[in-house]
């Protein structure tokens, strides 16, 4: 019946059947049920967190904030379009008709229907009584705002009436959807068939559409994304992308004739001829083409004359007609298409990029009872407190650090190891977090960890792994934590309900009771946990069982670029060493002219040369990492090092 009411299909020919359904709009634009009924529908799809922000009246702004009900809201209501790691799984294209009018809108919405056509995109659109339209576009991946604000600006620039602040806001910014009520009565209505649009949040697009409207409309997601655009670095001139890059379609008929003819297309898509060009570079590297194609090419004779005469800036220079920096244009354009490439390869690397979990394949039996012990002191000990995953996860990745580093030392388990290691075997934990564990877990008095050697220089913390004041009784038990990392997905989903996942996945239990049980939860939380982690798909559930789902860990990690978090937290950690090293390193030097100095200003010429020797050097540094610089002072360059004191 919906598809009756609302004659609208997404074709080829979509671009000239808007006006259509403008004239059907008034007919439903006022119908409260099926409001309510797209609403329930799309809404929770749509929404990137399980809230809706509220329209005052009386600020003119969407300022309250309720949890996503079923329930159509009785005012204006909009979803968020970032989750609260600053992603978004949506394109949310605004065409505003309050400034530019109708007809603009229009006119915007039928350049990027066509952009989106080209590339094999899917989206929902939905018209709203003041005749705004939104064209929502969603993907397989998540996508932070720097990602795609080279793309908003480059639309903005040829569509004048789309509005891109929601899309640039990854804090507040969010949308109102297909049903939603307008602040001028009536109701958004969507363009087309309700289990369409259902069909395309649920099958989504593939990261490289996005990459492909980039190109379509010359946007330099490259350079925007502050990639290294230096001189020296040049993009090889032979030797195709790797292959997952690759495009084997034919390059899009906009391209060609612009590399043929070197007309510019009407529908405005490159504002000049320098992005034109680059389009052009961009899809041959893209199909596995090199420079020296692009030089033969371009040559007098040869079939790409549009392109040769768009690089010819000045008068020849010789008999063979040749321009002096057409050759020098030409290879700045290609190194610039390449490193558009290595951007986008975020984006698939994001897809067909599976990181390996795997455990030691026999990890030491006292390492294992140790985990098993330290596992119930913290169910025990914290039952009620919500650091109890956390304080689970570390436990764990101080198990795996034992391990990897076993045979390094005699006696009792012992590890030496810094928060910042920690922090990526506990899957993505903050190192605030890792510290303030640490702190805590020392502290206490039947702990499974103390701290026997406190770590100086460039050396970690040692710690001591022992048997905490309540034990398991059957460490060797079905069911006892795997001594593994934690899966970086956890940082996404949520630590507390990784225990249930585990004992569905691992063991096979299938029953809420027996769940909560062999996951040492509430049967309130076991439901809460199922629940959520059904609506992302790790779990699926019938009645009276529960199995995994088709999504797997590795899916979440990859649609959340989590493989991108943990190099960047890498490279950040690599960093934060190597100033550590370099400060401990300009400890002599520094104590040595601080003492010339100080000594100079007494008598204004220098009275003892003081230089530390080695002895006396290493005796000084351990006192000031023992114990901190004296109070008050800063000679020695002691009072002025980046804060960086814990090694890892």
């Amino acid at each position: 019946m919906t598809a009756a009411w609302l004659p609208y299909t997404q074709t080829s020919s979509a671009t000239d059947e808007l006006a259509g359904f403008r004239h059907t709009f008034a007919l439903v634009s006022n119908d409260e049920a099926l409001a309510s009924k797209t609403w329930k529908m799309l809404a929770p799809l749509i929404a990137a967190r399980r809230s809706a922000r509220l329209w005052s009246a009386e600020t003119e702004q969407f300022r309250g904030v309720s949890r996503l009900e079923a329930a159509l809201p009785a005012v204006a209501a909009a979803v968020p379009l970032y989750n609260r790691f600053g992603r978004t799984k949506m394109l949310a294209l605004d065409l505003d008709a309050r400034t530019h009018g109708v007809s603009a809108v229009d006119a915007d919405y039928k350049r990027i229907a066509g952009w989106l056509n080209e590339c094999g995109g899917r989206w929902i659109t939905d018209v709203s009584t003041s005749g705004g339209v939104h064209i929502l576009v969603p993907l397989q991946t998540t996508v932070t705002v720097n990602d795609i604000r080279p793309l908003l600006h480059a639309l903005a620039a040829k569509c004048p009436s789309l509005d891109k602040t929601p899309m640039l806001n990854d804090r507040t910014g969010c949308i109102s959807v297909p049903g939603s009520r307008c602040r001028e009565g009536g109701f958004r209505v969507l363009a087309g068939d309700l289990q369409a649009a259902i069909a395309v949040f649920t099958a989504r697009n593939t990261p490289d559409v996005l990459a492909q409207l980039a190109a379509l409309v010359g946007a330099n997601v490259a350079q925007a994304a502050h990639i290294s655009t230096d001189a020296h670095t040049a993009a090889p001139e032979n030797g195709p992308l790797p292959g997952h890059l690759l495009r084997h379609d034919p390059i899009p008929q906009p391209v060609l004739d612009f590399a043929t003819n070197g007309d510019l297309p009407e529908d405005n898509r490159w504002v000049s001829r320098s992005e034109a060009r680059l389009s052009v570079l961009v899809h041959v590297m893209w199909r596995g083409g090199c420079l020296s194609d692009i030089r033969r090419l371009i040559m007098p004779g040869q079939p790409w004359l549009g392109l040769a005469r768009a690089y010819q800036t000045k008068p020849p220079s010789n008999e063979r007609g040749h321009r002096p920096d057409t050759d020098r244009l030409l290879q700045r354009d290609w190194a610039t298409a390449h490193r558009w490439h290595q951007e986008r390869s975020r984006y698939l690397q994001t897809v067909t990029h599976k990181e390996k979990h795997t455990r030691p394949p026999h990890p030491p039996p006292g390492h294992r009872h140790w985990l098993a012990h330290a596992i119930q002191w913290c169910d025990t000990r914290f039952r009620s407190s919500p650091q109890r995953w956390s304080v689970a996860a570390v436990l764990q990745a101080v198990a795996i650090s034992a391990v990897r580093n076993v045979g390094r030392g005699a006696g009792e388990l012992r590890v030496a190891v810094g928060g910042r290691s920690l922090s990526l075997a506990a899957g993505l934990l903050s190192e605030s977090t890792v510290w303030a564990v640490l702190r805590l877990l020392r502290d206490l008095d039947g702990s499974p960890i103390r701290l026997v050697v406190k770590g100086v220089g460039t050396e970690a913390d040692t710690y001591a792994l022992v048997t905490p004041d309540v034990v398991d009784p059957d460490p060797d038990a079905v069911g006892r934590p795997a001594v593994d990392v934690v899966h970086d997905a956890w940082s996404v989903v949520g630590w507390q309900h990784r225990r249930v996942y585990e004992t569905i996945a691992q063991h096979g239990i299938q029953g809420i009771a027996d769940i909560a049980n062999n996951a040492r939860v509430s049967i309130s939380s076991a439901y809460d946990t199922v629940a959520e982690l059904c609506r992302v798909g790790l779990l699926t559930r019938g009645r009276g069982w529960v199995r995994p789902g088709e999504t797997t860990l590795d899916d979440i990690a990859a649609q959340h670029g989590l493989g991108g978090s943990r190099c960047m937290r890498v490279a950040l950690y690599r960093a934060a060493r190597q100033r550590w090293r370099q400060w401990l390193a300009d400890r002599p030097l520094k104590a040595a002219l601080a003492a010339q100095h100080r000594n100079a200003g007494r008598s204004m010429h220098t009275l003892v040369d003081v230089v530390l020797s080695a002895a006396d050097y290493t005796d000084y540094l351990t006192a000031v990492v023992m114990q901190g610089p004296p109070a008050g002072r800063t000679e020695c360059g002691v009072g002025d090092h980046d804060g960086i004191s814990e090694a890892a």
